[in-house]
């Protein structure tokens, strides 16, 4: 279950998604709206917030998806940067660029497969694209610093699930065939309105 408001624990390995650990772990510990590289508030923070804001929307399996993808995303950013900072009285020069590459590198593989198994990963969720897309709003991204990180993440989901589809599709799945051409009308619509 996503989470905001509690205070979060920044020596613990997150288990579950809370978004003041953007806050109150990352930023606290490297002060990265002082820089260009500010993704703990200016993505981070401000992403976890609007998916729960916003999971009432989504069907159960895209809740529960939020919920693993968030605890996926944090975990990788504790592990790569908080275990040290806990034990380190230094902030390494330049952690808030690498801590915003190392997010943006970790959003693909915890999008698909969030706990391991494709089935539990973005692909699945045919049904919740319009408004997993309308709340992530990559084309916010256009023309910023992040740009490229976006485009390139949109990028290797949207390769991921087209091989996810076409393996289930091959393999006759019992699942309701995945209608494409509805799906890539509904993000059509869904990128002309904004």
């Amino acid at each position: 279950m996503t989470t905001s408001g509690h205070a979060q624990d920044c020596e613990t390995r997150p288990v579950d998604a809370n978004c003041s650990f953007y806050s109150e772990c990352l930023e606290d510990s490297f002060n990265c709206q002082e820089t260009d590289y500010q993704y703990p508030i200016e993505y981070g923070d401000r992403f976890c917030r609007s998916f729960q804001d916003t999971r009432d929307e989504l069907t159960v399996p895209g809740q529960l998806w939020i919920d693993r993808t968030m605890v996926c995303l944090q975990q990788f950013l504790f592990d790569k940067f908080l275990v040290d900072a806990i034990f380190s009285f230094e902030v390494e020069e330049n952690i808030c660029r690498k801590v915003t590459n190392a997010a943006f590198g970790s959003h693909h593989l915890c999008y698909v497969k969030p706990t391991g198994n494709y089935s539990e990963g973005v692909c699945p969720l045919w049904r919740d694209y319009k408004v997993i897309f309308e709340i992530g709003r990559p084309w916010e991204a256009i023309g910023t610093l992040h740009s490229a990180a976006v485009t390139k993440q949109v990028a290797e989901t949207a390769q991921t699930c087209i091989s996810y589809w076409l393996k289930m599709k091959s393999k006759k799945s019992l699942r309701p065939q995945i209608p494409i051409d509805k799906i890539i009308k509904q993000l059509r619509s869904v990128i002309q309105s904004n």
